[in-house]
């Protein structure tokens, strides 16, 4: 794939962010890093569960995306 496509990320994530912003546990989503390097869609979450590992697929159109456990976010 080569060097990432940030405006396509962009598409890619606004594509995604409502419907995963749903599931339980999710806290946000954002672009960054992977553990591997890669730049792909980080997912927050407050726990990585069986449940969103089948509901995120670990990739979209060739970019990573990788679940962070973050625990429960709240504004004060």
């Amino acid at each position: 794939m080569g060097e990432a496509n940030i405006p396509e990320l962009k598409a890619i994530k606004r594509q995604y962010e409502k419907q995963w912003l749903k599931f339980k546990g999710v806290q946000g989503i954002g672009i960054g890093l992977t553990q591997t390097g890669k730049v792909g869609l980080i997912v927050s979450v407050e726990k990585i569960t069986r449940e969103l590992r089948d509901q995120i697929p670990e990739k979209i159109k060739g970019y990573p995306v990788e679940l962070k456990e973050v625990g429960k976010i709240s504004a004060f």
